[in-house]
């Protein structure tokens, strides 16, 4: 499928769509697991905790440590 298609047929681009599942699966990690922050980030592909913390507050609007602290 091309790039174009993809984004018309779901609303966002292939990168995007990528992120949010990578993050949908950290959320699910931090809530169910004691694993630290950067492992959760190595875990879902993401090597640079910093990169994977400023993505995370993209999609989540805070951080990988606040978000757990709400669910735990």
């Amino acid at each position: 499928m091309q790039t174009r298609a993809f984004k018309k047929e779901t609303g966002f681009s292939i990168i995007e769509y990528i992120n949010k599942l990578k993050i949908k699966h950290a959320t699910f990690l931090l809530r169910d697991t004691a694993l630290p922050i950067q492992d959760i980030g190595r875990i879902i592909g993401i090597n640079d905790v910093n990169y994977f913390s400023r993505l995370f507050k993209r999609y989540m609007s805070q951080t990988p440590t606040q978000y757990r602290k709400i669910f735990n």
